[in-house]
């Protein structure tokens, strides 16, 4: 679970982010939707310590994100970026780095650790993969790696930076279908997406950001219902529904 409580956020003297109230509680699957520059990487950076705020408070499970040291954080909150450099080591190697967290290093690496990165490697099927080197996979069996390292973190708040970029559409289908399953173990998931479809079809609440505060916020029924998509992103969605579930299709506003 995290809260942010009054927060403000400047770049050098100009504010951005002012006065922003948000809970995300655990067992939910929220999706952070907005156009380029709205906010939403910021809002991830500030949620992980990575960027400084300028006033206000960050709660998570309950205790002041700015008084928890670095490895406090990281058994508590995990954190999927858009990109990252591709490391010169074996698939294993990067998903043991989730359990860092909970060591002293890579010589205090228990059974348990091991355990749990060979059970966690199984259920994502990537065995095959362990003495790999990373430089060596595609981009979307990395993504594969990274996620199952965060599997391994095995932390109640997961925040994720657009993990579905540049995959073909089977490989998103089962990375947000991974996602959908964390939030039914508890786990509170934040995504950014850039597809608003895929947002309407996965998150059980969506936030839109806009000049780095929240625009609107609610399910995705709700935000189609009350025009604030379309509002936001100047669309217009046709509703089709069949057994009970709606799709949603996206046309320009013209």
């Amino acid at each position: 679970m995290i809260e942010i409580r009054d927060l403000s956020f400047s770049y050098g003297k100009t504010p951005f982010t002012e006065h922003l109230y948000l809970t995300l509680n655990d067992g939910t699957f929220t999706a952070l939707i907005g156009e380029n520059g709205s906010g939403k990487s910021t809002l991830l950076k500030l949620m992980t310590g990575n960027e400084a705020f300028s006033s206000g408070n960050i709660l998570l499970d309950g205790k002041n994100l700015q008084t928890l040291k670095k490895n406090e954080i990281a058994r508590r909150l995990s954190y999927f970026p858009q990109s990252r450099p591709i490391p010169d080591m074996t698939a294993k190697e990067v998903v043991m780095m989730g359990r860092y967290p909970y060591t002293r290093g890579k010589l205090s690496v228990s059974k348990n650790d091991i355990l749990t990165v060979e059970s966690v490697m199984t259920d994502m099927n990537i065995s095959h993969f362990a003495e790999r080197n990373m430089k060596t996979l595609s981009f979307g069996e990395r993504q594969r790696i990274y996620l199952t390292m965060l599997l391994a973190q095995d932390t109640g708040t997961c925040l994720f930076d657009e993990p579905t970029n540049f995959m073909d559409i089977s490989a998103k289908f089962a990375m947000l279908s991974k996602l959908t399953e964390l939030k039914k173990q508890g786990k509170c998931i934040l995504c950014i997406l850039h597809d608003i479809s895929l947002a309407l079809r996965y998150a059980d609440r969506i936030i839109i950001m806009k000049n780095g505060n929240i625009f609107a916020d609610g399910s995705p029924e709700e935000l189609c219902q009350n025009g604030m998509i379309e509002k936001a992103f100047d669309i217009r969605l046709q509703t089709y529904e069949t057994n009970g579930e709606h799709t949603y299709i996206i046309l320009p506003n013209t």
